[in-house]
């Protein structure tokens, strides 16, 4: 079943739990054996309105959109508060937040066979579940998105582009699993719900998939130009493997509720496979190998684990800058991270 299809939600971070669940629900998910409630820190509660209250609110009149907000367009069987409370968890941590960032959630089908890639994505054809209307409603909502943002309000051919992108995902049933920076610091979050994590997987592997691409959101310097721009591109570079890593360190310590020696014992363990398949730092699975790499980076007092949690290792692109591979100390991190 679709929910809230009409609905527009905001996650702004106040302490207060009882308005989100009364706005949105108690935000459970059943079968979570990790963490059995993870809304309940640090949670953002939920400013829901509908479509035609939006649309009555601001007749006549342009409100502009606030550059560091959370927009949740929901049109997946999971309830609103779930999400917005992964949402609030993952932005309660950050040190500080100026990307504009939707949130895109639908559900998906099987997969079609043989593979029909959807062009322009990463993603292949599943059966499609939203009905028209459901897609058109989601689309009208992402639209007014796109025209609210102030950097993709200036150019009609781009939004007109991510519109079509968008609209393909939807009516194709692409399984999205990115975050996407349309603008320095404009990001999409775009999450096709695959049977399989709705219904097969636990709940903290949605959990983490969630977590993992609001990070890439709230990482504040990937679209930085220049020298970071070139350093980054480099093949040795420390971009790919630090962004990556840092993701899934991030969403894994808050699956442990910040146990940092059961969320180590974790990271190893998945590192520990990706290993046995490759061994390069950057292939297969950067995201396992990179944060057992941050893990050894932190032991060598290199950086330290808020860093990580906070956000603010990746401001003002310290992954070249300060932590290049070049740079004093890590060396011995391309060395010797897979020796734990």
């Amino acid at each position: 079943m679709v929910k809230c299809m009409t609905r527009v939600v905001h996650a702004i971070l106040l302490p207060v739990l009882l308005a989100l669940l009364v706005a949105c629900g108690s935000g459970e998910v059943a079968d979570n054996d990790v963490n059995d409630n993870p809304t309940s820190s640090n949670m953002a509660t939920g400013e829901v309105t509908t479509a035609e209250e939006e649309t009555s609110d601001e007749a006549g009149s342009e409100r502009p959109q606030d550059s560091s907000t959370v927009t949740l367009l929901n049109g997946s069987s999971l309830d609103d508060g779930v999400l917005l409370g992964w949402a609030g968890l993952a932005e309660g941590q950050m040190q500080s937040r100026v990307s504009n960032v939707l949130m895109l959630v639908y559900d998906v089908g099987e997969r079609i066979e043989p593979l029909q890639e959807i062009p322009e994505s990463e993603s292949v054809e599943h059966e499609k579940l939203l009905s028209q209307e459901q897609i058109d409603s989601l689309m009208a909502e992402f639209e007014a998105w796109l025209d609210a943002d102030g950097c993709m309000s200036q150019n009609a051919e781009y939004r007109a582009d991510e519109i079509e992108v968008y609209r393909r995902y939807l009516e194709r049933g692409g399984d999205a699993s990115h975050m996407r920076a349309l603008c320095p610091q404009t990001r999409v979050v775009g999450i096709g719900l695959t049977d399989s994590l709705r219904n097969r997987e636990p709940a903290s592997e949605t959990e983490v998939f969630v977590l993992h691409e609001l990070y890439h959101a709230f990482q504040q310097d990937l679209e930085e130009e220049g020298q970071c721009r070139t350093a980054g591109d480099a093949e040795d570079s420390t971009t790919r493997w630090m962004v990556e890593g840092g993701a899934h360190y991030f969403s894994t310590m808050l699956l442990v509720n910040g146990d940092q020696d059961k969320g180590r014992e974790l990271i190893y363990e998945q590192a520990r496979q990706s290993l046995s398949e490759s061994s390069g730092l950057r292939e297969n699975s950067p995201d396992r190998k990179g944060a057992a790499a941050l893990l050894l980076m932190i032991d060598n007092q290199l950086i330290e684990h808020e860093s990580v949690m906070d956000g603010s290792l990746f401001h003002g692109c310290a992954r070249e800058f300060q932590f290049g591979n070049s740079e004093p100390g890590m060396e011995s991190i391309e060395d010797q991270w897979s020796q734990f």
